[in-house]
C-alpha cells in the first residue's frame, strides 16, 4: 500500500506532529528507533493505513476506526498524534450514517487522558464541533457541558497551538543589551507624558519611534552642547552612549527637556526627574537654566533645587 518513500514522509509527519504538540521525548524516540533499526515502527504503519482511508474517496472513516481498533488489540499503543488523527476524523464523517461517531470520540478523548495525553486544541475543538452538529440545539448543548466537565476531572488543560510551539521552540531569552535599551525606551515614553499638551507628547515621541532614532537624537544634542562649550560637562554625561551606545537614565531627561517647547513642559520633566530619584549633573543644570531663560515670564527666584548653581542667566532688559 505505501512505497519506502512514502512511509518516510508519514513517519517525519508523525514526528513533527508529536514535536509540534509538545510530545517532544515521544517523537525523539520514533526518530531513534527508525535510526537504530531500520524500519518503520507499527504506530508510524497503522497510523499511515488510518490517515489513507480518512482521506480516501467516499466516507471510510469507519475503516479507519476499524485499523484503530486493531492496533490497540494486536499491542500496538496509541501516541498523541494517532489518537488526534482518529479524534478530529470522527465528528467530521456523515452523522446521520454514523450517529456513534462522536460518542466514541469523545471516549478516545477520555482514553487519551487517562494515558497521560493532553489533546491539542484542534482535537478537542473538532468533538465540541461534532456535538454541536446534533439537530437538537438543547441536548447537543448539555452534552458539550457534560463533556467538558468529564474531560476537566480528567485533568484536561487546554494547550493552545501557540504554547505547545513555546514549549518546544521557546522564544530566545533576551541579551541584557536589549533589556537595557528596552527600559531607555519605556522610560522615554513615561517622561514624554510630563506633556499636557497630547499633539506635543505625539510630537516629541514621533522624534524617537525606536532606540536608534533616540540614540541619534542624542547625538545630535551632544554635540550641540560640545560646540556650546559646554564639553566636560556633555562628555560625563553621555559617556555611556559613546563608550556603549547605551543613554544613561538622566540623558533621557535632559533630552526631553531639550525637546520641550515650553517653560512649563521642561520644568514637570525636571520634577519628574527629581521624583524618578535622579540627582542632576551640572549638564542638566546648565540647560534647565538656559531653557528657563528663554522665557521672559519666567520669575527670577526660583530655585531649581536646592544643589543648583548659584549662577543664573541675568534677568531680561527692561
Amino acid at each position: 500500500m505505501f512505497t519506502e518513500e512514502a512511509m518516510s514522509r508519514n513517519t517525519i509527519k508523525m514526528v513533527e506532529g508529536l514535536l509540534r504538540d509538545g510530545f517532544g521525548s515521544v517523537g525523539l524516540e520514533i526518530a531513534a528507533e527508525v535510526e537504530e533499526t531500520n524500519e518503520v515502527p507499527r504506530v508510524v504503519t497503522g497510523t499511515a493505513v488510518m490517515e489513507y482511508y480518512i482521506n480516501a474517496t467516499g466516507d471510510r472513516t469507519k475503516d479507519a476506526r476499524r485499523v484503530f481498533k486493531h492496533m490497540s488489540a494486536s499491542g500496538v499503543e496509541p501516541n498523541a498524534y494517532t489518537y488526534g488523527i482518529i479524534i478530529k476524523a470522527l465528528p467530521a464523517a456523515d452523522l446521520k450514517k454514523n450517529p456513534n461517531f462522536v460518542g466514541y470520540a469523545k471516549k478516545y478523548v477520555v482514553e487519551m487522558l487517562g494515558r497521560g495525553m493532553q489533546p491539542n486544541e484542534e482535537t478537542y475543538e473538532a468533538v465540541l464541533d461534532g456535538i454541536g452538529r446534533g439537530e437538537n440545539k438543547a441536548e447537543a448543548e448539555e452534552e458539550r457541558r457534560v463533556f467538558v466537565g468529564k474531560v476537566k476531572a480528567k485533568g484536561f488543560m487546554l494547550l493552545l497551538q501557540k504554547e505547545a510551539e513555546e514549549m518546544v521552540n521557546p522564544a530566545p531569552l533576551k541579551c541584557e543589551m536589549d533589556m537595557l535599551k528596552e527600559h531607555v525606551m519605556n522610560l522615554f515614553e513615561d517622561v514624554s507624558r510630563a506633556f499636557e499638551d497630547m499633539n506635543e507628547r505625539k510630537r516629541v515621541r514621533q522624534m524617537a519611534e525606536d532606540y536608534d532614532s533616540l540614540s541619534s537624537t542624542a547625538f545630535t544634542f551632544y554635540e550641540a552642547l560640545v560646540s556650546r562649550g559646554i564639553n566636560e560637562e556633555a562628555n560625563e554625561l553621555f559617556k555611556p552612549l559613546l563608550e556603549t551606545a547605551l543613554l544613561p537614565d538622566e540623558a533621557v531627561f535632559l533630552i526631553v527637556i531639550l525637546l520641550s517647547e515650553t517653560t512649563s513642559d521642561a520644568l514637570k520633566v525636571y520634577e519628574h526627574m527629581l521624583a524618578y530619584g535622579i540627582t542632576p549633573s551640572s549638564c542638566t543644570y546648565s540647560v534647565l537654566i538656559a531653557k528657563l531663560s528663554l522665557d521672559s515670564n519666567f520669575i527670577w527666584g526660583y530655585s531649581a533645587h536646592p544643589g543648583a548653581p548659584h549662577t543664573r542667566p541675568s534677568p531680561p532688559s527692561i
